[in-house]
């Protein structure tokens, strides 16, 4: 059986699955939701074909998440320069300040509170290999001379992630500083465990 063919439309003479997170990315930093319906629709691209390109709203809106929050990472990495501990901290604080000011990240965050955590805290998800990721580097550029442990990492970032998006999906304020405190004295731990 032949896949449903692409109708493509003006815009989008022949779209690519490229085209379906582009076109979400812009959508969601404008502010507006994410639906699977309008997507197909605007892209000229049958539905079953948006799934198999995407898969189901909550894979499409990790790799948004997860597009959006490099571009902050990388715009925070880019204001500071510097090794060890105190950057680190600083780095991650001004990371957590910058995604939770995010106002599409923080709108999801309290419209869609379900979703938002699903995606935050999905270890199998892109955007939880991303932060991951980062945070390693991170870590292994500032600590040289630390080994920071695989659940070590993971600790560091659910904590700093429940303390920020947890308390915003609870229409609170995030606990940033609080949750840079305890990142500090986690890895404050592991480094004086490593010099004895």
């Amino acid at each position: 059986m032949c896949p449903a063919p692409v109708k493509g439309n003006a815009e989008f003479a022949r779209p690519t699955p490229e085209d379906v997170i582009r076109v979400a990315i812009d959508t969601f930093e404008a502010g507006e939701r994410v639906d699977m319906a309008a997507l197909s629709q605007r892209l000229g691209v049958g539905r079953s074909t948006l799934y198999r390109w995407v898969g189901d709203r909550e894979a499409l809106m990790d790799r948004v998440i997860e597009a959006t929050t490099i571009k902050l990472a990388t715009a925070v990495q880019e204001r500071f320069t510097g090794t060890g501990l105190q950057y680190t901290l600083s780095a991650v604080r001004e990371y957590l300040l910058a995604t939770t000011a995010y106002e599409p990240l923080r709108s999801l965050a309290q419209r869609e509170p379900n979703l938002a955590l699903h995606i935050f805290f999905n270890p199998d998800g892109a955007f939880a290999a991303s932060t991951l990721s980062g945070l390693r580097q991170r870590l292994d550029a500032d600590l040289p001379d630390v080994v920071i442990s695989d659940e070590t990492l993971r600790v560091i970032n659910a904590t700093s992630l429940a303390m920020a998006w947890a308390s915003i999906a609870g229409g609170y304020e995030p606990q940033i500083d609080e949750a840079v405190n305890v990142i500090r004295t986690v890895l404050e731990a592991e480094m004086a465990a490593q010099s004895t």
